[in-house]
């Protein structure tokens, strides 16, 4: 590989600039830190910056070579101990290799009294050279984790997401046709309305299934027929209180995610003539979407479908990093969904 190289997986960075910049420098503060000298002139001190430049070089290279040869060979992280140990030992071999040939270029005279300054001079390049390397090293790898996190995240959210939108509640067709078949005989052209509404609700699933967001009037759209079909289930046991401006159907939600809600508040509550459930919609003052009903909890709840508040929570986060609210008191259940803008869900998405 060379010196000056291209960015390169095993340094995590392009260090051109900072080979370019980092020997010269390194290699200038040499001489007066370690040998004590300090000429008076800068000519008279270019051929001592030469020697201390051109050992410095050799060493900084080296290094470089060393740390990408065992990044290359121990890349993985369960690797690590056995990398920074045997990196450890060969940059320390490495310098004292320079350092000794150093010693012998040395005139035979001077040779005791720098033979320890030299060695202190080359530690200093090596420590120097492999410290910012591995600290950008792991800044870089500590990135990539986070990235790779977030992205796995994201695939697996999205996975969820798509599960949701391929799935139909078998209970809620089944009811449907129960109710479907008492009518019958009672009233076919109510029947007829029925099976378009039921037709209609399906409809719509098809249509928003494979969308990220939806307005909430598009949403308002698909729950109408679903209400009506609650409705003709249910009758006076189940009431709905619904308030809702214009403005407020023109910002955005998670497709299904006021049907799942409905659905989730009669499948763990009471719904009856004496005690008939009531479900509210509305936005509060924070632009927020509000689903509550009140709370008259089943002795025995029943086995979830998978489709529940948890999933859309991990929706809205998926699209938009903004989370749901769950509150529960004494007398009521309330989930506030976000109501999203086009600007928030675009800047989260892209």
């Amino acid at each position: 590989m060379k010196l000056l190289g291209n960015k390169s997986k095993y340094l995590g960075f392009d260090d051109r600039i900072m080979v370019l910049l980092g020997i010269p420098v390194v290699s200038f503060i040499i001489p007066p830190l370690f040998f004590g000298q300090r000429p008076e002139s800068f000519m008279e001190f270019c051929p001592q910056w030469g020697a201390s430049l051109f050992f410095s070089s050799i060493l900084w290279a080296g290094n470089r070579q060393i740390l990408i040869e065992f990044r290359r060979k121990f890349f993985d992280k369960e690797q690590d101990k056995k990398r920074v140990a045997l990196t450890i030992f060969f940059v320390i071999f490495f310098t004292a290799l320079v350092n000794f040939i150093g010693f012998i270029l040395t005139p035979p005279e001077d040779r005791l009294e720098i033979q320890g300054q030299g060695f202190g001079a080359g530690l200093f390049v090596t420590l120097f050279c492999i410290t910012i390397y591995e600290a950008i090293w792991s800044a870089s790898r500590l990135r990539q984790s986070r990235t790779e996190a977030e992205k796995l995240k994201r695939e697996n959210l999205q996975s969820q997401l798509s599960m949701l939108k391929s799935q139909v509640n078998p209970h809620f067709l089944f009811n449907s046709l129960n109710t479907l078949t008492s009518i019958i005989p009672e009233d076919p052209e109510r029947s007829v309305k029925f099976v378009q509404k039921l037709s209609n609700v399906y409809r719509c699933i098809l249509e928003i299934r494979d969308k990220e967001v939806v307005t909430l009037e598009e949403e308002f759209n698909c729950i109408e027929s679903y209400i009506y079909l609650l409705d003709t289930r249910f009758g006076a046991s189940l009431k709905f209180d619904i308030q809702l401006k214009e403005e407020d159907k023109e910002r955005f939600v998670v497709p299904l995610s006021l049907q799942i809600l409905i659905e989730n508040a009669i499948k763990h509550n009471v719904v009856s003539r004496k005690r008939p459930l009531t479900i509210e919609i509305f936005a509060n003052d924070e632009g927020n979407l509000v689903v509550r009903n009140n709370l008259q909890l089943k002795d025995q709840e029943m086995e979830g479908t998978g489709t529940g508040i948890e999933n859309i929570d991990n929706r809205f986060q998926l699209v938009s990093e903004e989370a749901l609210e769950v509150i529960q008191t004494s007398e009521h259940f309330t989930v506030v969904l976000p109501l999203l803008t086009i600007s928030s869900y675009e800047s989260s998405h892209h």
